[in-house]
């Protein structure tokens, strides 16, 4: 049987317990914490951070960014994904900053993000494979940027993507084959970029597939005829294609 005192003890401690646990139930993630500082790191030559992500989860679950006047972002978390008592990051839409320099590879620690967008910035360089560790992703969006260099293999690992977009870049080489293991795509926008070679022709075993821009790139051979017999949405003009019979017949 328990004196007074050590009842009292049993209190505390639980009370404290409790205390911490509350304390901690908005923090995010170390890791994630720090991907979100090298992002603040490119955007001024200096080197000092023009951009602040404040590194909890607020009460609407949404991180918030400083300043918030410039741009689009929307960064949502969630505090229930995991039972680390860390709130992770679910969503990571940074627009319209026109932020220069790399796109960080640090990206790739963001790895319960679900929707990516970092569209209309500067970002330059080669797209980072490591966001092929980002398993759980659903969108990934890159377009209006000046990113150069292929796709890399690695993006072959997102096997659950609905929504790929990397239009408006300097991408070059072929249309990687890989995103025929895509099964879930809906969306894919290549359009605007250097890209050579012809379609793959995994391209057309994606049943999903709704929507399919591959307009101004350096793309030839012919554009499967199946593409041509469905109710797709598909812009491939600006490139070198020979177009099949049944689609000369309706010009």
């Amino acid at each position: 049987m328990l004196t007074m005192f050590q009842l009292c003890q049993v209190m505390v401690m639980i009370s404290f317990s409790s205390s911490i646990t509350l304390l901690a139930s908005d923090q995010l993630h170390p890791a994630e914490v720090e991907a979100l500082t090298q992002i603040g790191k490119t955007v001024k030559e200096d080197g000092q951070p023009s951009l602040k992500f404040v590194g909890r989860c607020q009460s609407g679950r949404v991180v918030e960014t400083e300043p918030t006047s410039a741009g689009n972002s929307t960064i949502e978390c969630n505090c229930s994904i995991t039972d680390d008592n860390y709130c992770h990051i679910t969503s990571f839409q940074l627009e319209d900053y026109d932020l220069p320099g790399r796109l960080p590879p640090e990206l790739a620690n963001l790895t319960y993000v679900q929707n990516m967008s970092v569209e209309s910035n500067q970002f330059s360089g080669v797209v980072p494979p490591e966001l092929g560790k980002l398993v759980n992703l659903k969108t990934l969006i890159l377009s209006g940027n000046k990113l150069v260099g292929t796709l890399p293999e690695a993006l072959a690992q997102i096997k659950d993507l609905k929504d790929f977009r990397a239009s408006d870049n300097n991408l070059n080489g072929t249309v990687p084959e890989f995103i025929g293991n895509w099964t879930q795509l809906q969306k894919l926008s290549l359009e605007a970029n250097q890209f050579s070679g012809t379609i793959p022709s995994q391209l057309g075993d994606l049943v999903n597939l709704t929507d399919l821009f591959l307009s101004g790139n350096k793309l030839n051979g012919s554009v499967p005829d199946s593409f041509f017999k469905t109710d797709k949405k598909i812009d491939v003009s600006y490139n070198n294609f020979s177009l099949p019979p049944s689609c000369q017949d309706h010009q």
